[in-house]
């Protein structure tokens, strides 16, 4: 009887130890696959934004135009804190038939905040140092966050003002210098 109780115990450890290797071999390919697939998004989009894998970007030095680009804004979250700040994603669209260049600073992609019906801030007076643009072949899409750190703008420039009251907002970002490329408008509230 001792012989069959010990030969019970062998098995069940032998059996969670085999357990144990199966959770830690899994573990290990789960994370493997998490990394390679990362690393393929992140050689994906750096590629992506300077040309298309299967051929050479051609570029003749045109600046984008309104017919070339669409612009997407997201906000994670509908709640900020205002101590904290807003993030805005923008996902800049090249939906023209040849390569571009455009300017992304706040100075020519312009984040525009208001409280209907007054304006909050405009990143259209922020100082810019240089600037080499981006270029973007057809169907590229560069995602960017764009921040607000919560003040007014004020005479002085970009963001000089007082610093915003708790309340609702909506935002959008445009290419003003283009004309009407305009994102969708995102709503937040500052607490």
């Amino acid at each position: 009887m001792v012989s069959s109780k010990m030969m019970i115990r062998r098995r069940r450890f032998f059996l969670a130890v085999a357990l144990l290797v199966v959770a830690v071999l899994m573990f290990s390919v789960v994370t493997l696959v998490q990394f390679a697939v990362g690393a393929l998004h992140a050689t994906d989009s750096q590629s992506h934004a300077g040309k298309h894998k299967d051929e050479e970007l051609v570029y003749d030095g045109r600046i984008c135009t309104a017919s070339d680009l669409k612009l997407e804004a997201a906000v994670g979250q509908g709640r900020f804190q205002i101590d904290k700040g807003v993030t805005i994603m923008v996902r800049t669209i090249n939906i023209g038939q040849s390569a571009c260049k455009i300017s992304t600073t706040p100075k020519h992609r312009v984040l525009t905040v208001q409280s209907y019906p007054e304006t909050i801030y405009s990143s259209a007076g922020c100082h810019v140092l240089k600037d080499s643009g981006l270029l973007m072949s057809p169907g590229d899409r560069v995602e960017q966050a764009i921040s607000w750190g919560t003040r007014r703008t004020g005479p002085d420039g970009c963001d000089t003002g007082d610093v915003a009251r708790a309340g609702f907002y909506t935002a959008t970002v445009g290419f003003p210098e283009l004309g009407d490329v305009l994102s969708n408008e995102v709503s937040f509230y500052l607490e």
